[in-house]
């Protein structure tokens, strides 16, 4: 009886993780005028993680993912739902939605999202992302920031908006609530990420003041929107240069990246959504650096940050972070075209484990850390990694962990048609016995010794960290929370194996 419970407690958390696909559909790109020319690299690419084959093909669609870029899938299918390019709200059919004209109107709206030499697109990163509504299956928020510029010439976020999408109302969804205000004030442009309540329902959603270190703290409940209240910690940061915020995968750290600043990390609350434990990584040279970048690695272990030129790693469980920072890579100065430049941009965390990064400069290329998790340069960056059907404006989806309390942060056995194969060669532990209890036994042939075992659970925290010192060896579970766990197994030459075990 007990095995049929585990056996039962398994395929309960594969369908948990298999009904949560709300970030397996990507559009990067953007259309100049409502045009299209394939020839001209000039496009959408529509990108699907599945476990299937998906086809990847240029896009005649609606609106353009040149810096703003939200979207959501539909958590069953990983097909798209709803995207937004920050001038208007577009349906699965790349159509504008019913309603979903001019959110974020006034005057920056009207000189970009018209036609701004030849290019429709609302001019700031990051200053949208969807949600699904705490409560309705059927439903989701917007969450959108609405820029300005003062005739001093200072550009900052005024009002944070909501807008409310119902696919009740209309199989392809339609707009019910739109540009509905939460906050007017001074906000710095580009922070606006999200995390789920300890509640496992609510949403927290977290944005930085302008020329000060107030956190704003929103929080997303059924029927409401609102400024649940703020917090000074960290260091005032300089509005001149780029900066990113974002939530490990876990929730439980939140980091703010800048130029300036380079790392500030903070430990976070998710019940009451206070951040303590400030811990700050310094870029070594910010000479030639305008933005600076970054991205938690799966497992929530490692940050990676970039500044266009640069990428390192660094080991948030260091007791100091200037001691865990390691050099991955230098911008190889490849020119695509001879013109433009690849050098580094923004990175999102993929469905499929790995971290993708685009290239500041617009071309078809985005580069990729193919394992993440494992340390220094076994984390596999590769330039360039992945070509893509038309070409894309630095920037990538504001995704945010929709699996978080439900399943595994990511699916490493995920694959899509239009990426380039891994240069790493993958191999698949064997796990016996499987459902295990007590300990189970891992058996790879020919890898060698030298190499490291990690176990991972769930929630993305390793639960062991073991030599391995030869073909087969014995892993002691007791005492572990029943449940799935992940294996990852490398070695310093970059090779790399993974596995599963489901203990009881």
């Amino acid at each position: 009886m007990k095995r049929f419970f585990t056996i039962l407690l398994f395929w309960l958390l594969a369908i948990s993780a298999y009904c949560q696909k709300m970030d397996y559909t990507w559009l990067l790109g953007y259309e100049p005028g409502g045009g299209f020319d394939p020839d001209s690299n000039i496009g959408f690419s529509h990108i699907q993680f599945d476990e299937g084959i998906p086809q990847s093909y240029y896009l005649n669609g609606s609106g353009s993912m040149l810096l703003t870029n939200a979207s959501i899938s539909d958590p069953e299918t990983g097909e798209l739902m709803a995207y937004t390019d920050g001038c208007r709200i577009f349906n699965r059919h790349f159509e504008e939605m019913i309603n979903g004209d001019s959110i974020n109107f006034g005057k920056i709206w009207s000189q970009y999202c018209t036609n701004f030499f030849g290019v429709t697109y609302y001019p700031v990163q990051n200053s949208s992302l969807i949600l699904p509504r705490p409560g309705y299956s059927d439903e989701l928020y917007l969450i959108h920031a609405k820029d300005t510029v003062t005739p001093q010439g200072n550009i900052y976020i005024n009002n944070l908006y909501y807008s409310k999408l119902s696919f009740s109302k209309h199989p392809d969804g339609m707009v019910t609530h739109k540009n509905k205000s939460v906050y007017t004030g001074q906000l710095y442009q580009c922070d606006l990420h999200a995390v789920r309540h300890s509640n496992s329902n609510d949403w927290w959603v977290m944005m930085v003041g302008y020329k000060n270190n107030t956190f704003y703290r929103f929080l997303v409940q059924q029927d409401s929107v609102f400024l649940y209240g703020t917090q000074d910690i960290g260091p005032i940061d300089d509005p001149g240069g780029g900066s990113v915020i974002k939530f490990s995968p876990d929730g439980s750290k939140l980091v703010r990246i800048s130029r300036d600043q380079g790392i500030t990390l903070f430990d976070f609350d998710r019940k009451t959504s206070m951040l303590s434990n400030t811990r700050q990584w310094a870029i070594p040279d910010t000479t030639f650096t305008y933005w600076a970048q970054g991205e938690f690695s799966p497992n929530g272990r490692y940050i990676y940050i970039n500044n266009t030129w640069h990428l390192w790693q660094v080991d948030t469980w260091a007791p100091d972070l200037q001691d865990g920072a390691t050099m991955i890579a230098d911008y190889d100065g490849f020119l695509w075209n001879d013109f433009f430049s690849t050098g580094f941009q923004f990175m999102v965390i993929g469905p499929d484990c790995k971290i993708y990064m685009s290239t500041d400069g617009t071309t078809p290329f985005l580069h990729v850390i193919h394992h993440p998790d494992l340390p220094g340069t076994a984390c596999g960056f590769e330039q360039r990694g992945v070509k893509l059907p038309a070409t894309n404006g630095q920037c990538l989806p504001n995704m945010v962990n929709y699996r978080l309390d439900s399943g595994p942060v990511c699916d490493s056995t995920l694959s899509t048609s239009i990426f380039l194969p891994v240069q790493a060669e993958v191999r698949l532990l064997e796990v016996r016995p499987n459902p295990a209890r007590g300990q189970f036994q891992v058996t790879l042939p020919d890898f060698g010794s030298g190499g490291t075992l990690t176990v991972i659970d769930i929630a993305g925290r390793e639960v062991a960290r073991l030599p391995w010192s030869g073909e087969t060896m014995n892993v002691t579970c007791t005492g572990w929370t029943p449940g799935l766990y992940f294996l990852n197994l490398y070695d310093p030459q970059g090779r790399y194996a993974s596995g599963r075990v489901m203990v009881e």
